[in-house]
């Protein structure tokens, strides 16, 4: 039971998130430690089964991180089924971009007016999407991974930009996605 709880705590966010992780290395921390050989453990139920085959596609490693050294790992695993934290490669170059800039170089004294834009640990959020610069080094990663992976799969400027759009904003977006098409 507890090892079921476990794996729908791995799973259940990979599945949720999966556009952020196919095609990036993500890592995996559970304080579970039977789940850290999970790619290499002999499957012999039909539930392990079952599990397995909806990770399959994601490129994670698996680290074991010890209760004693995780204070807060027992009240979260009760409220959320599990420990589970996801890491994106990109997130933290946006946060070390946006720290070089004040919002006045990116938004106008009327938009920062209305209130729609929050900062978060680092991050900026423009009506809840992450803002990403006008001059990111992000951008062509996004578009990358939203045009040219799996995950987009070449299918045009217009779905695209609604992904991206859904997710993330930055401005003159579909000039910058028509572009890169």
């Amino acid at each position: 039971m507890a090892y079921a709880r476990e794996m729908q705590a791995i799973v259940t966010p990979i599945t949720k998130f999966r556009h952020y992780l196919l095609g990036q290395k993500s890592t995996i921390r559970t304080d579970h430690k039977s789940l850290k050989e999970l790619q290499a453990q002999v499957i012999q139920t039909p539930e392990q089964q079952a599990w397995l085959a909806k990770l399959l596609g994601y490129d994670f490693s698996i680290e074991y991180k010890p209760r004693s050294e995780n204070q807060g790992a027992d009240g979260l695993s009760r409220a959320f089924l599990g420990i589970t934290s996801i890491t994106c490669s990109w997130i933290p170059l946006i946060q070390q971009e946006l720290q070089l800039l004040s919002p006045i170089d990116e938004f106008s004294e009327a938009e920062l007016k209305t209130g729609k834009l929050t900062i978060k640990k680092g991050l900026w959020f423009w009506k809840d999407k992450l803002f990403i610069p006008a001059k990111s080094t992000v951008k062509q990663q996004l578009l990358h991974k939203f045009h040219d992976s799996l995950l987009g799969g070449h299918s045009g400027y217009q779905k695209i930009l609604s992904r991206l759009s859904a997710q993330f904003f930055w401005k003159n977006m579909v000039s910058s996605v028509k572009e890169y098409i």
